[in-house]
């Protein structure tokens, strides 16, 4: 059980309402674009961070699940300085953001850890309201790059400034919103039609394919005739939409969209090439073979971010990374490094999945989103945002780990109707 010292009550706003903000609206993203100074509000995130970390911390609060991520980030700041010193300098401005990822998601994690079911409830309401933001801004992205002295580009990005992250923070959207719908079914589907088109507006294909599992995962867990029927109804449009464009070539879409809906179907088909993955299955592949001339170590910190002699970006002319997670872990910080990654992984979807609901279904649909991400992109452990939402796992899975349907025992409200605002079941 999670035993608390008692404290008074926290206020509407706090550290963690700050860090969300900074994550959700990619503050920091845009500090850089509209004063040219990278990591302009990195500072004051790990000032936020290390403060609420002290703040909220408490004892009871050191779970396993927490404790297996905390050590596979540490492990990865040694193992990939490790490498760095036997194949060259260290890369400090790696360690200093895993660092920072390690109180990021330490802060966020302690502070869901201390808060009632309704607190925790509206946490992730007020998540959802800002993401929703994030997502009309991906519809607006031609007004807002504008504005931002910025050039426009066929995959819309809003506040994100990259369409990869702008489709992610748009499923995180997508999660909530079917979690936590609004009592207003006019409101429910306008926000449903903003989060789908800001979505298909960053043409990414990793979060178009991620609608499929995510929308299998909702299906099933309503069970409801109607939902079924729903489903079917717009996965059939969705299909006949993809069609129609890719067979009669509308003009409404540029040839790069429609050049991404091809790549996109091409995938669904099983057609797995350079095309349809952009040279991703390249880079793995480069990857692979560099990873197998150091095998089980690592080459060290940032050598897998850039993979020389792979692809060059058509932008910056500069090599592209390995576009996955798991592989850079591997090569940057070794097999063991890789392995407590993907045991951290296992242990977050066992125990998460087996929370009280909805976190568990919460659970499932962030790691979903979570891995899709990973699948495809390699610096995902530095965005705050994805480290908002491993903080989210690692607090479900806390609470089936500490065998309880609260997150704090002590911290039982009641209702202005006199209903306890949490109802706590202990394990036998």
């Amino acid at each position: 059980m999670i035993a608390t010292q008692p404290e008074s009550r926290i206020s509407a706003i706090s550290p963690i309402h700050l860090l969300i903000l900074i994550a959700g609206l990619n503050l920091n993203g845009l500090a850089f674009v509209l004063t040219g100074k990278e990591g302009l509000l990195s500072v004051l995130t790990l000032v936020i961070s290390l403060y609420a970390t002290v703040k909220y911390a408490r004892f009871s609060y050191l779970t396993r699940i927490y404790g297996l991520f905390v050590f596979f980030m540490l492990v990865l700041i040694v193992s990939g300085a490790i490498g760095n010193i036997h194949y060259g300098q260290i890369n400090m401005k790696m360690i200093i953001r895993y660092a920072a990822t390690i109180l990021f998601v330490s802060a966020c994690y302690f502070w869901f850890m201390g808060r009632t079911e309704e607190q925790l409830r509206s946490a992730l309401q007020f998540i959802k309201i800002v993401l929703l933001v994030s997502c009309v801004s991906v519809i607006f992205s031609d007004s807002l790059n504008d504005f931002l002295g910025i050039p426009s580009s066929d995959r819309k990005t809003g506040i994100f400034l990259h369409p990869g992250n702008a489709a992610m923070a748009a499923l995180y959207c997508l999660i909530l919103t079917v979690n936590f719908p609004s009592k207003k079914t006019a409101i429910i589907v306008i926000q449903f039609l903003i989060i789908l088109l800001a979505i298909f507006l960053t043409f990414s294909k990793t979060g178009l394919l991620l609608l499929l599992p995510l929308s299998a995962l909702y299906l099933i867990h309503k069970r409801s005739f109607s939902y079924l029927f729903l489903g079917m109804v717009v996965i059939v449009l969705v299909a006949f939409a993809f069609w129609y464009v890719t067979s009669y070539d509308p003009s409404i879409l540029s040839h790069f969209q429609k050049l991404r809906l091809q790549q996109f179907m091409n995938i669904l088909n099983g057609h797995i090439d350079e095309s349809s993955t952009t040279h991703r299955s390249e880079l793995w592949r480069l990857g692979l073979r560099k990873i197998s001339l150091i095998f089980p170590w690592g080459s060290g910190h940032g050598t897998f971010h850039m993979l020389q002699g792979g692809v060059r970006d058509n932008v910056t002319g500069a090599w592209q990374g390995i576009h996955n997670t798991f592989l850079m872990i591997l090569g940057e910080a070794g097999l063991a490094t890789l392995i407590i990654f993907i045991l951290f992984w296992i242990s977050a979807i066992w125990n998460g999945s087996r929370s009280p609901y909805p976190y568990n279904v919460l659970s499932i649909g962030f790691a979903i989103v979570l891995l899709g991400d990973m699948s495809g992109a390699h610096a995902t452990l530095t965005l705050r945002l994805l480290n908002l939402f491993i903080a989210f796992l690692i607090t479900f899975a806390a609470m089936h780990q500490q065998g309880q349907k609260t997150l704090s025992r002590d911290r039982l409200r009641t209702s202005g109707t006199g209903i306890p605002a949490i109802i706590q079941t202990e394990s036998s």
